[in-house]
């Protein structure tokens, strides 16, 4: 589900899986105990890898390891 992630918005989440409005292919998956920052690379098939945890990394240091990694990876993110 695309949402627009806000730090607020980001501790009210339910389970499950969201992705940004502002940056493809980069979200945060909601567990039971534990909130993992995440992007996927590819096409198929699809890889996820993991930024990090929430609270420790924050929104804007999660964005900016996606960012580094897009760049990284030589990935257009106009293209995702």
């Amino acid at each position: 589900m695309k949402t627009a992630l806000t730090d607020m918005g980001v501790q009210k989440l339910k389970p499950g899986i969201y992705y940004d409005e502002k940056l493809p292919a980069f979200g945060i998956r909601i567990g039971k105990t534990t909130r993992t920052w995440i992007i996927q690379k590819g096409q198929r098939p699809r890889r996820t890898v993991t930024l990090g945890r929430y609270p420790s990394v924050t929104l804007q240091e999660a964005r900016r390891r996606a960012h580094a990694a897009f760049s990284a990876s030589h990935i257009d993110l106009a293209s995702i």
